[in-house]
């Protein structure tokens, strides 16, 4: 019984820390060029090692249909990272949303109504 707490301590021990630090991205900024029909994407996630903890899919959705789905192994750098997206489709009055996944925990989103 004894043995059973003392591993159940030592797991506490090694996985808290992980899940302590975890955390979804901070913000999600979107801009989109309605001429040359580019979005821009910055993804704020401050992190400590950009290999082990980073962004790991972002999808972009136009009017609630998913056009990308990117899985990605890494971020830019220790505070986030940019993406760039050409979506031909997109006209006056539609809405882009972006959301984005943590490969430890967390998610976070951002929209965009074009006027």
């Amino acid at each position: 019984m004894k043995k059973r707490f003392y591993l159940i301590g030592l797991a506490v021990l090694f996985l808290v820390p992980g899940f302590i630090t975890a955390h979804p991205a901070k913000k999600v900024d979107l801009v989109f060029d309605p001429v040359t029909h580019i979005l821009q994407i910055r993804i704020d996630h401050e992190v400590k090692d950009a290999a082990k903890h980073f962004i790991e899919a972002v999808t972009v959705t136009l009017n609630g249909e998913e056009l990308v789905i990117q899985k990605l192994s890494a971020q830019d750098d220790l505070t986030g990272l940019d993406l760039i997206y050409k979506l031909n489709t997109v006209k006056t009055g539609d809405a882009i949303s972006v959301s984005t996944k943590c490969n430890i925990m967390g998610k976070k989103s951002g929209k965009l109504k074009i006027e």
